[in-house]
């Protein structure tokens, strides 16, 4: 249980400090895609998945959400959907999976100065 509330301090303190820092990372969409129905869409499947404990499910939407990120170009967003992952993976007790979402979306952080994502990722 632990675990699980760990889990969704990180999702919602990552998903609180999006939109300004999708506008820092450059992504030429990210205020017209991060905050968009795509983006609720995504989110309340991740809900409905983690509420019924659906690991496996979870870790789908989070992919399926960093393939969208990734193929718009939207940095800020892969990085949040690739540490959502790690987490859905960590709960899932898959730890080495886990721990490359984390290092990916860690370096993508870096790489892009959102510090405030570097900082989550880490947490």
């Amino acid at each position: 249980m632990a675990r699980l509330h760990l889990g969704l301090v990180l999702t919602v303190c990552m998903a609180a400090t999006r939109p300004s820092s999708a506008i820092r990372a450059g992504s030429l969409d990210s205020g017209q895609w991060w905050e968009t129905k795509d983006f609720a869409d995504f989110t309340k499947t991740a809900r409905v998945r983690r509420a019924a404990e659906d690991l496996a499910g979870l870790e789908s939407v989070y992919t399926q959400g960093y393939e969208r990120a990734k193929a718009l170009g939207n940095l800020a967003a892969q990085i949040s959907y690739l540490s959502n992952l790690g987490t859905a993976l960590m709960l899932a007790v898959r730890y080495a999976p886990a721990l490359e979402a984390y290092l990916e979306a860690s370096a993508l952080a870096e790489r892009v100065g959102d510090w405030s994502a570097f900082g989550g990722v880490a947490v």
